[in-house]
């Protein structure tokens, strides 16, 4: 039944919800709950961390990493592949046609005060600014990406009218706004999105390249939001796998749940 299944659906592997396990984690005076799959590559593991003190007002400069142009403090991280032949689970060889990576943090409100963390319209303007400020800044060394908008329009100055390109652009804003969109992080268009019940700030990172974040912010707290990143690197993949991987995105969203924490639960997660 398992191979005519996977015949029919058109791919193997894949988030197998048969197999979720519910993870727990204590957010200040709330605890959120999430039912994560598993894979061939992808075991069932514990939380290293349960327990989050977002009450506490150096917790956040005490645990946060940056990735880009985010901070925040990590919460779990999962990785679902999908593929057409049988998995090997060998380090080093993955045979899978593609993959979604899953990332759940806790991020911070900017301390400046224009922004509202309940205000779903305002938290999707928050990443939008935080990203428009990493990647416009002026470079520095040994940043990273900081600034890459930036040095890429420097480019465009010096090398317009570009040669090599069978149509020339109308104007040196053209070739920069060509410029951003291929090599560079152009701007995003957050959106309030309803799912499972719950309402996020939406917005959706790298459309046309080889991986495409999915990211929902939720407000949990007025200082403090989760920050839900669902990486779909599925280039090579079938219509049929991306459309499963969007429905498997949407079904974690949907069991997701967070709710005020109960004296019994603490008991319990604190052994």
């Amino acid at each position: 039944m398992g191979l005519i299944k996977n015949l029919y659906r058109g791919y193997r592997w894949g988030p197998d919800f048969k197999q979720a396990q519910l993870l727990s984690f204590v957010i200040g005076e709330q605890v959120l709950q999430l039912n994560l799959p598993t894979t061939i590559y992808s075991g069932i593991e514990q939380p290293h961390q349960p327990i989050y003190a977002i009450n506490d007002p150096d917790w956040f400069s005490k645990h946060a990493k940056q990735d880009r142009q985010h901070f925040y403090v990590h919460l779990v991280s999962k990785i679902w592949h999908y593929g057409n032949t049988i998995p090997l689970p060998i380090p080093g060889i993955d045979n899978s046609v593609g993959k979604i990576n899953f990332t759940g943090a806790i991020k911070q409100l900017s301390t400046n005060g224009a922004f509202d963390t309940y205000d779903l319209t305002h938290l999707g303007q928050l990443e939008a600014y935080i990203r428009e400020s990493h990647f416009w800044a002026k470079p520095e060394k040994g940043k990273g990406w900081r600034g890459s908008n930036t040095k890429l329009k420097q480019k465009c100055i010096e090398e317009y009218p570009p040669r090599g390109f069978a149509e020339p652009f109308d104007s040196l804003e053209a070739y920069i706004e060509w410029m951003i969109n291929v090599h560079g992080y152009p701007s995003i268009n957050p959106e309030v999105k309803d799912v499972g019940g719950k309402r996020f700030a939406f917005y959706v990172e790298g459309q046309g390249k080889s991986q495409t974040d999915r990211v929902y912010c939720l407000p949990i707290h007025k200082e403090y939001y989760l920050w839900l990143r669902f990486r779909h690197d599925l280039e090579t993949a079938s219509e049929k796998v991306r459309k499963a991987a969007l429905v498997a995105e949407e079904r974690i969203l949907s069991e997701m749940s967070i709710g005020e924490l109960l004296p019994e639960q603490r008991d319990v997660l604190e052994g």
